[in-house]
């Protein structure tokens, strides 16, 4: 190993493979397919590259003898590598083989020689005497090390608060989470070490799995005991059947506990223990809603969102801007930044500004959107009832329709793991009866409020109706006697029974009456918690479909956001009652029937958020969230007139005077409003042709000229994103003949900071103009343009930009396949290197073949004639040319 590190051969063999592998073990499962799974023949040595990029990083601590540059980003690389190896399944259960336990000892250990030396952490004393003194003999089994190492850092993570982590610590716990999940580590991470301090003794084994047995049921009665256990299953998962099984049937244990003759004191220690069991057991269950693979932490759960794509979207301007949207999403998303806009209404507006998740967890089909209430909408939860009811004719066609498509999945991820949820839930429901029955009179509060939080938890995995059923009826009783004075559980129970309601509708007359007011009294609650709550409430309810109820409910929402967002500017806190009462605000307007809300109202609303959204301290979750929710207005076609006038200046203001971070958002409200100004085509399979209205094709370069500015102002990675759509949006609205001198101009400009990326977007509008039979105009402007080119100081910048340009408009396969290799090739000084100076006489020479006109031919020469110094690359290209023409070769 050290001779293949100390070669820096070697280290650029495996530090040029990083990027490639990163970004296969993320893009592989979008391939066609429901499972798409690694070639069998390659699982293990890839594992094993994962344990060689840790390899390496161990050796730039024990082994490196000298300075090796970008060692800190090659560190984070291989970290990086080693936390999205560890987290794929097929490589986690190649590791798992007890035949390449070495491997994966291999892998903990050099993980930990690097945080030692790096991070100046100290590890806690694992508290098990057998282990220690294992750990003292002459030669101990590097699995045992390994195993004990990983303990050490679980206990030193649980700890630390998340401020307190040291950041090489923090760039290496994907690996180490991973690793933990091993099954020859399993058991020594997820053990409470507080449970060795009070005398649990497990038998040691050096061979196998380390040590076997469970922690007694009598040291789980130990708040602190379960709390450390429950800690350590949130953070590792499951990795199998037998695993969750396992873990299911350890945390019931603490449940059977009796209460009689216990005195007060055991009474109160027995509920806590008892509300964390059901927090873990409830979190345990809804885990398994993660997509792909459910088990492994920090895995996206699914989210189905309470809107639908607007039908604006499937005309062929929605088709192209939503096409953008994704590259913009999918960029973001990679880069680890707030994944913008959801155009498609694919996530609820509150979770608009969710942080993407650390890319350890792997690709997932599931948008960023966290965990929370309205988890799922009320539309999934009738289509998962409807497709899990039994001989039921209609699931062929809701099998085949577009919406179920996470619920399929994830019927397909529980049936490769064998789970079964389905006896859990049956458990819990016969658990919480018992509990919430006459009133919850003999149930502690502590466990009356953890056991709601769970009911309306486990809800998202109902499949019967009778489900709903009971839990609206357990609910509504409850509420019955419950004092209102209990804000906390009193705002769980409208939030559960508006949740069933939702879903089954009324069952009593005077539940309906009762619901409301309970509502009303809520939404003027001083405790945040019940307001956020009553409005979740509201936003269930306001998903039923529109009859009289619905009507009353939304009138109580009209009213809400009367007192809450017409005092001249909207909320700007960032706190879970501000940010769902945003969604309901965009979820009112956006759904509303036309008789439903007054016009004046709807008006005010908007220009709240235009208003509010323009204020320059705005915090950027709200900033993010009101342009989201504009978006969404501007696609449904709610946003007319004098007020899309309005929101489109006030998105130009912003793209072009706000700080960088804000620009984003902004272009993605632009582009939205640029796009949705088009009526949608009669066809909508037919693709929308470029404006050839003169008046219409003046206005959108206005536009266009606004996004070429944003371009110029934007940092390198804002600009690099922009400069991927921007031939796209050209191309939607404009023949390529229109754009080119825009094009050609802004990348030749002297003030352009971007002009690799302005080649890119050359490059593309110049084979879009090919693509539409204009071949001719595109030779003309080249020729036109090339006296600007030739003119450029210094001069190799210039050499430069010309060798762009014949290759942007070479009809030459192999010289277009040079492109990418010169695009970021900019020269650092005045000086121009051999090979590009002979890459430009290439180009150009063969752009000249190419011409066939004598005319084009004569000036193309008298261009270059003109600066043709002794000695420079022009006199050079003329002598090429010259010597082709000599050697027969001109035609």
């Amino acid at each position: 190993m050290d001779d293949l590190f100390a070669r820096s051969e070697g280290r650029n063999l495996i530090t040029q493979l990083l990027p490639g592998f990163a970004r296969l073990l993320t893009t592989y499962p979008r391939l066609p397919g429901r499972r798409p799974a690694l070639p069998p023949h390659a699982v293990l040595e890839m594992a094993r590259f994962g344990v060689l990029a840790l390899e390496m990083v161990k050796w730039f601590v024990a082994g490196c003898r000298e300075q090796v540059a970008g060692m800190e980003s090659t560190i984070s690389h291989c970290l990086q590598i080693a936390g999205l190896t560890f987290s794929n399944p097929h490589l986690a259960a190649a590791l798992a083989l007890p035949a390449n336990s070495v491997w994966a000892a291999s892998a903990v250990i050099s993980i930990v020689d690097h945080l030692l030396a790096n991070s100046f952490i100290s590890l806690p004393v694992f508290p098990y005497q057998a282990v220690n003194e294992a750990l003292q003999a002459l030669n101990p089994p590097p699995i045992l090390v390994a195993g004990t190492c990983l303990a050490r850092i679980i206990m030193l993570l649980e700890q630390l608060k998340p401020t307190e982590v040291p950041f090489a610590l923090e760039q290496a716990v994907p690996a180490l989470i991973c690793l933990s999940r091993l099954p020859q580590f399993s058991f020594l991470a997820r053990a409470p070490p507080l449970a060795f301090n009070l005398g649990w003794q497990p038998r040691l084994e050096l061979e196998g799995q380390l040590m076997v047995g469970n922690v007694p049921e009598d040291l789980l009665q130990e708040v602190e005991v379960l709390r450390q256990l429950v800690w350590r299953l949130n953070a590792l998962g499951w990795t199998s059947r037998a695993q969750f099984e396992e873990t299911w049937m350890c945390l019931l244990s603490v449940l059977n506990v009796s209460r009689d003759d216990l005195t007060n004191e055991e009474v109160s220690a027995l509920s806590q223990s008892t509300a964390l069991v059901v927090a873990a057991i409830s979190s345990l269950l809804v885990n398994t809603l993660a997509l792909p693979v459910a088990g492994i932490p920090g895995a996206r759960l699914l989210h189905h969102p309470r809107d639908s794509p607007h039908p604006c979207l499937m005309s062929g301007r929605g088709q192209q801007l939503t096409a953008i949207q994704n590259i913009i999403h999918q960029r973001l998303e990679d880069s680890g930044a707030s994944p913008g806009l959801p155009v498609d209404s694919s996530v609820n507006l509150e979770r608009a500004t969710c942080q993407a998740s650390i890319t350890w967890a792997g690709y997932s089909p599931v948008p960023v959107a966290g965990y929370g209430a309205a988890q799922v909408s009320v539309n999934y939860l009738h289509t998962c009832m409807a497709y899990h009811e039994e001989g039921s004719d209609d699931r062929q066609s809701i099998t085949s329709s577009a919406l179920p498509l996470f619920l399929l999945l994830r019927e397909e991820n529980l049936a490769a793991a064998g789970l079964d949820t389905h006896s859990c839930t049956h458990f819990l429901t016969d658990l919480f009866s018992q509990w919430l029955a006459h009133g919850g009179q003999d149930t502690p509060l502590t466990v009356l409020t953890a056991s709601v939080r769970a009911m309306i938890m486990i809800s998202d995995i109902f499949t019967q109706d009778s489900q709903f059923n009971w839990m609206l009826g357990a609910l509504s009783d409850l509420y019955k006697v419950h004092p209102v004075e209990d804000e906390l559980l009193s705002g769980l129970l409208l939030l559960g029974i508006s949740k069933a309601v939702a879903v089954i509708g009324f069952r009593e007359p005077e539940l309906y009456e009762r619901l409301k007011k309970g509502l009303e009294i809520s939404l003027k609650s001083a405790h945040l918690p019940a307001r956020a709550a009553a409005v979740h409430s509201l936003l269930y309810l306001l998903q039923r479909e529109t009859n009289h109820e619905t009507l009353g409910f939304f009138n109580l929402a009209s009213d809400h956001l009367k007192a809450n967002m017409l005092g001249g500017r909207g909320p700007t806190d960032i706190d879970q009652h501000s940010m769902v009462l945003w969604s309901m605000l965009f979820f009112t307007i956006e759904n509303c029937e036309n008789d439903m809300m007054e016009p004046e109202l709807k008006d005010n609303l908007i220009q709240i958020c235009i208003g509010t959204v323009g204020q320059p301290d705005l915090p950027m979750l709200v900033y993010t969230t009101i342009l989201t929710g504009l978006e969404r207005l501007v696609v449904a076609g709610l946003v007319r007139g004098r007020q899309l006038e309005q929101v489109v200046k006030l998105a130009t203001d912003l793209m072009t005077d706000w700080p960088p971070s804000s620009v984003l958002p902004a272009i993605q409200l632009f582009l939205a409003a640029m796009y949705s100004s088009h009526p949608p085509s009669s066809d909508p399979s037919q693709r929308p042709t470029p404006i050839t209205d003169p008046e219409m094709l003046m206005q959108m370069m206005e536009q266009m000229s606004i996004l070429f500015d944003c371009v110029r102002r934007a940092g390198p990675t804002q600009a690099e994103l922009l400069a991927e759509i921007l031939p796209q949006v050209l191309i939607d609205f404009f023949p390529a003949s229109d754009v080119v001198n825009r094009v050609i101009s802004e990348f030749i400009s002297p003030g352009q900071p971007h002009p690799a990326l302005l080649a890119g977007v050359l490059k593309q509008i110049f084979r879009a103009a090919v693509s539409q039979d204009q071949q001719n105009m595109l030779t003309e402007w080249v020729l036109v343009s090339l006296p600007n080119f030739t003119r450029r100081a210094p001069l190799s910048h210039s050499i430069w930009c010309l060798s762009c340009f014949f290759l942007a408009a070479s009809p030459n396969p192999w010289l277009q396949a040079m492109f990418p290799h010169l695009q970021h090739r900019q020269p650092a000084d005045s000086t121009t290197p051999h090979e590009d100076k002979r890459l430009f006489c290439l180009a150009a020479a063969d752009f000249y073949a190419c011409l066939t006109d004598q005319r084009q031919k004569a000036k193309f020469i008298q261009t270059f004639e003109a600066v043709a110094a002794p000695g420079s690359p022009y006199a050079e290209l003329l002598s090429t040319i010259e010597h082709r023409t000599e050697g027969g070769l001109d035609n």
